[in-house]
C-alpha cells in the first residue's frame, strides 16, 4: 500500500518553522516560558526560565511549592492573590514579583499566563512566560530619583524667589504707600476732585498689592515654614476662627451652627488659616443674611470637613478654576481679596494628603469639602 503523505510534511515542516521562530523570538527576547499542570501540580520550565530563576540545570523541583521557595517572601501573598484570582475570574494572569538571588540583589519578573480549561470549563492548565524586568526597573527608578531630585531643587528654587522677590516688593511698596498717603494729607486742600481721586486710586493699588504679596508670601512658605503634625483638636481651632471673624460676623448679621468636629493629626495653624478662608468666603459671598454650617464626618481612613453657606453660589464651569492663583470670579470693586486664599487651601490640605472641592448652586448657594487623613 503506498499513502500521499505531502500534505502532513508540509504541516509537520510548517510547525517546525514555527517552532523555530518562536524559539528565535523567546531567545533574542529573553523570554521564559513554563507550564503548571494545575490538576498533578506539576510545573515544567524550559532552560532560559532556569536561567532567570538562578537555578542550575535540572534542580527545579517541578511543583507550584518549589516555585513559591524561590520568590521573595514579602510577595508570596501578592503571587497567590494574582494566580486565585485569574483561576477565580477566568482572566489571563499578569503579575510582577521578585525572586530571591543568593548574594546578589533580587531580581524583578514580570509574568503573564492563559488558562486553558476542560470541556466544563474547570481549569486544566495555566500556560505562560516570563519576563526578566530588573535592569528596565532600576534605570526607571534611577529616572525617577533624578526627576524628583530636579523638581525638588526647582520647587526649593522658586520658593526660595518667592519668598526674595515679596521681602524685596515690601518696601518700595511701603515708601509709594507711605509717600502717596502724605501727599494727600499735606495737599489735600490745593488739589481739585480729580486729584483726589488720582491719589486715592494709588493708594488702594498699593494697599491691594501688598495684600497680594503677602497672600503670596503666604502660599510660598506653606511647606517650607510648614509646622510638624500634632494632634489637634479641631473644636477650639474652630471657636477661635469664630472669634477672630466676630466683627463680620456681627456686621453680617450671620448665623454659625456646627455638628461634631473632631480630634486630626496636622499642622495647627495651618488647619487655622482653611478654616478661617472659607468661613471668610462663605461671609463675604453672601446674600443679606448668611447662615453657615459646619461639620464633618468619619469614613474609613480619612475626615471630611464641610462649610456650607446660602451665599452667591458658584456657577458649574468656575468650580474647579477657584481653586487657581489670582483666579476671581467677581470685580474687585464688588468683592475685595487677591484670589490667592483658595489655592492656599488647596496647598495645605495637599499637605496634610487630603482633597479639597466644592459642590455648588448660582443663588442657593456652596459647600466646601476638603478631608484630612486620620492617619499622619
Amino acid at each position: 500500500m503506498v499513502h500521499d503523505i505531502t500534505e502532513r510534511k508540509i504541516v509537520e515542516k510548517e510547525l517546525l518553522e514555527s517552532k523555530e521562530k518562536l524559539n528565535i523570538a523567546l531567545e533574542s527576547g529573553n523570554i521564559g516560558a513554563w507550564e503548571w499542570n494545575l490538576r498533578t501540580d506539576e510545573m515544567l520550565i524550559d532552560k532560559r526560565m532556569e536561567d532567570m530563576l538562578s537555578l542550575q540545570c535540572g534542580i527545579f523541583g517541578g511543583s507550584y511549592a518549589d516555585f513559591e521557595n524561590l520568590l521573595n517572601e514579602e510577595d508570596v501573598v501578592h503571587f497567590k492573590k494574582a494566580v486565585f484570582k485569574a483561576l477565580n475570574d477566568g482572566s489571563d494572569l499578569e503579575t510582577v514579583f521578585r525572586i530571591k538571588v543568593k548574594d546578589e540583589e533580587d531580581k524583578f519578573l514580570t509574568a503573564k499566563a492563559l488558562i486553558e480549561k476542560d470541556s466544563l470549563g474547570s481549569p486544566l492548565k495555566m500556560t505562560g512566560v516570563c519576563f526578566d524586568i530588573t535592569e528596565m526597573k532600576r534605570g526607571a527608578e534611577k529616572v525617577l530619583f533624578d526627576l524628583n531630585e530636579e523638581l525638588l531643587r526647582s520647587n526649593n528654587e522658586l520658593e526660595r524667589f518667592a519668598y526674595v522677590a515679596s521681602h524685596d516688593l515690601q518696601e518700595p511698596l511701603r515708601m509709594v504707600s507711605s509717600f502717596t498717603q502724605l501727599l494727600a494729607s499735606r495737599y489735600k486742600d490745593k488739589l481739585d476732585k480729580d486729584g483726589q481721586d488720582f491719589i486715592q486710586y494709588a493708594v488702594d493699588g498699593a494697599m491691594r498689592m501688598q495684600h497680594q504679596i503677602n497672600d503670596l508670601l503666604s502660599l510660598s512658605r506653606i511647606q517650607t515654614k510648614g509646622k510638624k503634625f500634632t494632634s489637634v483638636d479641631t473644636r477650639p481651632l474652630l471657636d477661635q476662627v469664630l472669634n477672630d471673624l466676630k466683627i463680620l460676623i456681627q456686621s453680617k448679621k450671620a448665623i454659625i451652627t456646627s455638628d461634631f468636629i473632631p480630634v486630626v493629626n496636622g499642622d495647627r495653624g495651618q488647619i487655622l488659616q482653611v478654616l478661617q478662608n472659607l468661613i471668610g468666603n462663605s461671609l463675604k459671598y453672601s446674600n443679606e443674611s448668611p447662615v453657615i454650617h459646619i461639620s464633618s464626618r468619619e469614613e474609613d481612613d480619612h475626615h471630611v470637613f464641610s462649610v456650607c453657606d446660602n451665599g452667591i453660589g458658584i456657577e458649574q464651569q468656575y468650580l474647579d478654576r477657584i481653586f487657581q492663583i489670582f483666579q476671581r470670579l467677581h470685580s474687585i470693586e464688588r468683592y475685595d481679596g487677591t484670589g490667592i486664599g483658595l489655592a492656599i487651601c488647596k496647598r495645605i490640605i495637599e499637605r496634610h494628603k487630603g482633597k479639597i472641592w466644592v459642590e455648588s448652586e448660582p443663588g442657593k448657594g456652596s459647600t466646601f469639602y476638603f478631608t484630612i487623613p486620620k492617619t499622619a
